[in-house]
């Protein structure tokens, strides 16, 4: 594999403050050091366990699912998954555990894209789980802030898809629900390699979820007072962003924050940054989960640049 880069376009001074107020100062590993945990061929699709470094000798594990048959000469588009709030974390999105709605990644690979699903460090940081695993966090890096923790292990995926030589390192998108849309959001917005992206029921808005939560911002969202996520939503222009509301953490509440961010992007074209409301409360139905589909790969293939 590559040398992983977890690199940052920091130009723009709105995103340097935020990698600055996330705390996000960690050094990117020399190598993955990846432990293949097991590889299971099925009827339409490759599913591999897998463990990798992410910072410091901390590792996590994900689940990789790849299209049977060999790729295009260009590469598959490439997408990182994450699950939301379960204790069954990466089996969710791969179709291994709960409804049908949560297995984004099995869905995804069955349309033709390279999957990965990390694990989010709140399910099992160096063996602790959620304020345990925050505290541990705080005591190996004390200006790290937890949603600092999930970009970064969201770039390391990103990392680990460009190391891929089946991988189309300029079609990669992110997504994910709850949770996973916190994720999702970040990733989009401070990680320019990302394409495309899709957040559902998140809480789009600083006032919108539980974003004081200690494995989000915890004490440190008061640094935030003056500010919202409309400045994240306008670093991901020109690039696409989708926010899903089902009327619960995301729905006609959400218009004030992201039409924010499309002002102050001043060049987002109307499809790229939108808004998608279903008004089925916390979840993401079927009718929109293929609609958002059809967007991403529309998206990734517009050839948008930052």
């Amino acid at each position: 594999m590559t040398k992983p880069s977890s690199t940052f376009n920091v130009c723009d001074p709105h995103r340097s403050d935020w990698l600055t107020l996330l705390g996000l100062d960690l050094r990117c590993p020399k190598s993955f050091e990846t432990r293949v945990l097991s590889h299971e061929i099925l009827a339409d699709h490759h599913r591999t366990h897998l463990s990798y470094i992410t910072e410091d000798e901390s590792r996590t594990d994900a689940y990789l699912l790849e299209p049977s048959g060999p790729p295009p000469a260009t590469g598959l588009p490439a997408a990182v998954v994450f699950h939301a709030t379960t204790d069954n974390h990466i089996k969710q999105p791969v179709g291994l555990a709960d409804k049908p709605s949560r297995h984004i990644g099995l869905e995804l690979v069955r349309r033709g894209w390279f999957v990965i699903c990390p694990r989010n460090f709140i399910y099992g940081y160096q063996g602790l789980s959620w304020n345990d695993a925050v505290a541990e966090l705080s005591r190996r890096h004390p200006r790290l802030t937890g949603m600092g923790k999930m970009l970064w292990d969201g770039m390391r995926a990103v990392d680990f898809l460009e190391s891929r030589a089946d991988v189309d390192p300029t079609k990669i998108a992110c997504i994910g629900h709850s949770l996973g849309a916190k994720e999702a959001l970040y990733l989009s917005a401070l990680d320019p390699r990302v394409r495309a992206a899709v957040a559902s029921e998140g809480g789009v808005g600083l006032t919108l979820s539980n974003w004081d939560a200690p494995w989000y911002w915890g004490a440190r969202q008061d640094s935030l007072s003056d500010r919202d996520h409309d400045e994240l939503i306008a670093l991901t222009a020109p690039r696409a962003l989708m926010v899903i509301g089902g009327g619960d953490a995301d729905g006609e509440h959400s218009h004030r924050v992201i039409e924010a961010g499309r002002i102050s992007s001043g060049t987002t074209p109307e499809e790229s940054l939108r808004l998608l409301i279903h008004q089925e409360g916390h979840d993401f139905p079927d009718k929109v989960r293929e609609e958002t589909y059809d967007w991403m790969e529309k998206m990734i293939s517009m050839g948008n640049t930052t």
